[in-house]
């Protein structure tokens, strides 16, 4: 439709009354369309496959982050005014777009100054209901959405201010200018379409921010919504929201140039701590705290300085003056049992990791520490759960499922592993190393149908990449179809000349075929690669005391490799050990054999219980006087 300048009314607010009394003139596909793109769905899979395609080029997911948010918002706001032009044909005072007045600029202040009194007086408020009255660190957000504003506060204070304005401009856009014109139009009630809308708006936030950060910001969205029924004017609401989303930043960069003008201690404390210049930092704090020794977040900053110098009692003297001050900061008792985890005092890291997911049990970096602690302490099963829990409030943290994908793998738990890997795959689709990782399990765990899609995905997306074929000699291998190993690792070899280990796994299959020359031949080119590296000395010494071919064993240069294994790495090693404890049986050494398997099996961590189970077996056979013979049931 098009009007003559006559009849466009002189004000914005005359304009939509006008346009509010002919719902006639207003689509419901349209109103559906925009509403649909401005809650995100179709953008969601789009943008989530970008991540690691960007992450691949170098960018920084923080980066990546902020720039796709922007976009995103930026995109949608256009798409809506472009609806509105040439879909609906309507002009746009139909959604509160009209030209500025300085009117709009003093009560969008006004508006800001009203949500920081809604900030001061009624979200405390809120956030004692919401939290059972547990004071937080930080602000109030903080208290109900922790994660997630940690993760904002990482931003510069740049993005932020660039985010706050999009978010301003995308929000009030479809929440209140659009959306309420049209559901009014629609519904011939403003009231019924101001309640809808405030709805919709609180619910696009609950993905990210969770439903408690939607009950707390609910007051201040309502001084905006109220705003523009009064007003029917979106810039207003622009400007006043644009301000609160900025609000912190804008602090930031004020005590920022304030520093500039008369330097303060503790911003150099930061701004030394974000450096890496961690004994400078501790200069600073410790200039605050002199004059001020109940300086919070100097203590905190301080502790922070510490625990990177590894100075972890002094870490956690501050951080224990700090929960005196504050004793519900959550906080605190996570970085506390960070550094007595450091210490190893693992008793009290796991009571403080305790006392932080009480405080803020929605806050998966405490589970995270807390699977570390479960870990060290031998309860990989707790280690599990927790990771679990971290991941189940984190769905998307990568770190997080890699973590518990291995704590499966090395429990056994195949199944689990799988299934991690393929949550990792819906993050990273086609990365070639998890694609590898979750073929070699199907194929332990006897899948071998599975194990093959997924490699021949590796062998397509990357023909001239030898580790498909090695994968696929591995499944040919567990199936008994060492002819079939042996061919793929000829094309591994072509690929990779210079890899012992594919002569290692050609020389086990020609042995599974009675092929003894060739094994041989293979296993000699395996060991004439001068061995420089501890992992290297220790593979030539397991060979030559375990190869179950007796033209390949040499007990004394067995002794001598593994030897030198030891000495590099300090007699620590429990593999190492264990190779040494080999060597000696092959010399038919058993007392010595014996003893050195004892002490890998001392040095063993408490969580590798497969590999301590390998250790007593062959314990076992060195006190009754046998040597130990490798039977290589897998390649890998």
């Amino acid at each position: 439709m098009s009007l003559s300048p006559a009849e466009i009314p002189a004000d914005a607010g005359d304009a939509l009354a006008s346009a509010s009394q002919g719902p006639r003139r207003v689509k419901i596909l349209p109103v559906l369309f925009v509403l649909a793109i401005s809650l995100g769905y179709p953008f969601a899979t789009f943008l989530n496959r970008l991540y690691p395609i960007l992450l691949r080029a170098g960018f920084s997911w923080l980066t990546i982050g902020w720039a796709l948010n922007i976009a995103a918002e930026i995109t949608i706001a256009a798409t809506t005014l472009a609806v509105v032009h040439y879909w609906e044909r309507l002009p746009m005072w139909s959604i509160g777009l009209a030209q500025p007045k300085v009117s709009d600029f003093v009560f969008g202040v006004c508006a800001f100054f009203a949500v920081l009194l809604v900030e001061r007086f009624v979200s405390p408020l809120l956030v004692g209901l919401l939290v059972a009255g547990r004071a937080s660190y930080g602000s109030d957000i903080a208290a109900v959405a922790p994660s997630q504003i940690a993760l904002v506060s990482r931003f510069p204070w740049q993005f932020s201010v660039a985010m706050a304005a999009s978010a301003g401009i995308f929000e009030e856009l479809w929440a209140r200018g659009y959306g309420i014109e049209r559901l009014s139009a629609l519904l011939h009630s403003t009231v019924a379409a101001a309640a809808i809308m405030l709805f919709l708006d609180l619910a696009a936030h609950l993905p990210f921010w969770g439903i408690r950060y939607a009950i707390l910001i609910a007051p201040t969205e309502a001084v905006f919504l109220s705003l523009y029924l009064w007003r029917r004017r979106l810039l207003p609401c622009v400007i006043a929201h644009a301000l609160s989303d900025a609000s912190r930043p804008i602090l930031l960069v004020s005590m920022w140039l304030l520093a500039m003008i008369f330097p303060m201690h503790a911003t150099r404390g930061w701004e030394a701590l974000w450096k890496g210049d961690y004994d400078q930092s501790i200069t600073e704090f410790s200039g605050v705290l002199s004059r001020t020794p109940n300086d919070v977040r100097a203590l905190e900053g301080r502790s922070n300085a510490y625990w990177y110098k590894g100075r972890y009692d002094q870490s956690i003297d501050d951080l224990t003056r700090l929960i005196r001050l504050e004793p519900g900061n959550e906080h605190a008792y996570r970085n506390r049992a960070n550094s007595y985890f450091a210490k190893h005092d693992y008793p009290r890291a796991m009571a403080d990791a305790n006392q932080a997911i009480k405080l803020a049990p929605e806050d998966p970096d405490t589970y995270s520490i807390r699977a570390n602690i479960d870990a060290a302490s031998g309860d990989e099963g707790g280690a599990i759960k927790d990771l679990g829990r971290a991941i189940k409030l984190s769905p998307s943290d990568y770190a997080l499922i890699e973590r518990r994908e291995t704590l499966y793998d090395t429990t056994g738990n195949y199944d689990g592993a799988i299934a991690d890997l393929g949550r990792l795959l819906a993050l990273d689709p086609g990365d070639r190393y998890l694609l590898a990782e979750r073929a070699v399990l199907y194929g332990t765990s006897g899948q071998f149908s599975l194990a093959s899609l997924d490699d021949s995905a590796i062998i397509s997306a990357h023909p001239k990449d030898p580790s498909g074929y090695t994968i696929r000699a591995n499944l040919s291998y567990e199936q008994h179809q060492y002819g079939a190993a042996i061919v793929d690792l000829n094309r591994a070899i072509a690929l990779a000349p210079d890899r012992p280990k594919l002569y290692k796994w050609r020389a086990m299959s020609f042995t599974q075929l009675g092929k003894l020359r060739d094994a041989i031949a293979d296993w000699k080119r395996v060991l004439d690669k001068q061995p420089k590296t501890a992992h290297e000395y220790n593979t030539h010494a397991w060979i030559l005391a375990t190869c179950p071919i007796a033209e390949v064993r040499n007990g004394k240069q067995a002794v001598e490799f593994a030897t030198e294994t030891c000495k590099m790495t300090g007699w620590k090693n429990a593999k190492y050990l264990d190779t040494l404890a080999a060597a000696y049986a092959e010399q038919g050494e058993f007392a010595d054999a014996t003893l050195w398997e004892k002490q890998a099996l001392a040095a063993l961590a408490p969580s590798d219980k497969t590999i301590a189970a390998g250790m007593h077996e062959r314990l076992a056979l060195y006190e009754a006087g046998h040597p130990y013979r490798d039977s290589y049931p897998t390649l890998f």
